[in-house]
């Protein structure tokens, strides 16, 4: 299924090309997100009646650097590296810290972002696309340290905008993606939300 979808995404991006009349643009793009996922909560569940439990330390910031081709700053086929914002929690028993754990992901992927225009500098559509994830969550209570490293991939999803700047040779985007991963030997997943903002160039 996901070889599927990303020849079609392929086949997209080729008729785009046609239909706009116009070559392919090479382009080099990155973006920060701030990113959100479920780790905290799902180990909060696994510690239900221990008496220890996790603060969310909140989002944190992620990002994320690419290459790959562009028609007319519309329809763009990438590859790059996304490193996820890192998930952090303190540890508590009885409201007293005892230690912290953090959860860091990175990994390669394959997107098409289909972009329609909505004025002559403005575009909005949407992302397709295939990530590789190697996660490593660290547990740490006093000089003790443990580490459990998981590898995962799956497609993600997103909607987004770019806004084309001067004659079209750099754009400004923006969006949110969802992305889910699924934990070896475990029913459980890792989710995070990711909304950012960067920049292309076309060439």
């Amino acid at each position: 299924m996901k070889n599927t979808m990303l020849a079609l995404s392929l086949a997209s991006l080729s008729m785009a090309g046609h239909a706009a009349g116009e070559p392919a643009r090479f382009m080099l793009g990155g973006s920060l997100a701030l990113e959100h996922s479920n780790f905290i909560d799902d180990v909060n569940d696994e510690l239900a009646g221990t008496g220890l439990s996790l603060d969310d330390q909140g989002a944190s910031v992620g990002s994320d650097v690419y290459a790959g081709v562009a028609v007319s700053g519309l329809s763009t086929l990438r590859l790059g590296y996304h490193r996820f914002g890192n998930q952090r929690g303190d540890i508590s028993t009885g409201g007293l810290k005892v230690g912290d754990t953090e959860l860091q992901g990175d990994g390669l992927y394959l997107a098409f972002d289909a972009m329609l225009p909505v004025s002559q500098q403005v575009f909005l559509g949407g992302t397709l696309g295939l990530q590789d994830w190697h996660g490593e969550a660290t547990v740490a209570a006093g000089a003790v340290s443990e580490q459990i490293r998981d590898d995962a991939r799956n497609v993600f999803l997103g909607v987004g905008g770019k806004v084309l700047l001067g004659g079209g040779g750099g754009a400004v985007t923006f969006g949110y993606t969802y992305y889910t991963f699924d934990e070896e030997n475990s029913n459980d997943s890792i989710n995070y939300d990711s909304f950012h903002v960067g920049m292309e160039a076309y060439f």
